[in-house]
């Protein structure tokens, strides 16, 4: 499944217009960009990327900063719950058009 989904984006890339080799540099120099305001991030209550932002149709910065309050509001032991919440408000609400 990984080699296909990196042939798909190479593929993806090409057909675009885009070299796969200067994204790359791109990517390279987020990673030490990222270096400069990890001590903001929130660490502490996440220490990698989740899956389940796919699940629950939260993007990436809304979920770190719903887990953030949550833990902040004494909530940690309830954050599936509180991801429940999440994905019945948005189906309540019509589905919200989310970005990142």
């Amino acid at each position: 499944m990984l080699i296909s989904e990196t042939v798909l984006t190479s593929r993806c890339l090409f057909v675009i217009g885009l070299n796969l080799n200067n994204v790359s540099e791109y990517s390279a120099y987020w990673e030490q960009a990222r270096t400069l305001y990890a001590p903001f991030e929130c660490t502490t209550t996440m220490k990698s990327g989740n899956a389940d932002v796919y699940l629950n149709e939260i993007p990436g910065g809304q979920y770190t900063n719903l887990q953030f309050q949550s833990y902040s509001l004494g909530l940690e032991e309830f954050f599936e719950d509180v991801k429940k919440a999440y994905r019945e408000a948005n189906i309540l609400l019509g589905d919200v058009i989310k970005v990142n």
